[in-house]
């Protein structure tokens, strides 16, 4: 099968998105180059481990990885647009994402200021008195 020039970075935020888009990114790997943006919030775990492990082997590629531990959710979104900022080169395709964890927002900021197409899966339920909603919208919009 010929595969298309056209590239996809998917981003995976933990162990949902991951199970979520698999089937997704198995699909688009046949026809198109897929990489993967990396962010994971909850430190070095055993999880962390296994999805990196499971990401290198369906393409050995994770252009962007960034761990951390950081409970002050708007430093965390700063420190991602940043680290997203500097890398920005390396993304030279359609971004994908998952949801509505600040993560994803961050990263979807930093991605349309760098004038980065977005394609945005849902954002999940609607929670009453919850950032969520916010980021969420503010990624679709």
């Amino acid at each position: 099968m010929k595969k298309y020039k056209k590239n996809f970075y998917i981003l995976i935020t933990g162990r949902a998105d991951y199970y979520i888009l698999e089937k997704l990114f198995l699909s688009l790997k046949k026809r198109y180059n897929i990489f993967f943006i990396f962010i994971y919030s909850n430190g070095k775990d055993k999880t962390y481990f296994t999805i990196k492990k499971n990401l290198k082997l369906i393409s050995g590629k994770i252009v962007l990885e960034y761990c951390y531990i950081n409970k002050n959710i708007s430093k965390s979104i700063s420190n991602i647009i940043n680290y997203i900022n500097k890398k920005s080169y390396l993304i030279n395709g359609e971004l994908i994402v998952l949801g509505d964890r600040f993560e994803t927002f961050a990263v979807s900021v930093a991605s349309h200021l760098n004038k980065k197409k977005i394609i945005h899966f849902s954002g999940g339920e609607i929670t009453e008195g919850s950032l969520d909603n916010f980021f969420r919208n503010s990624i679709s919009l």
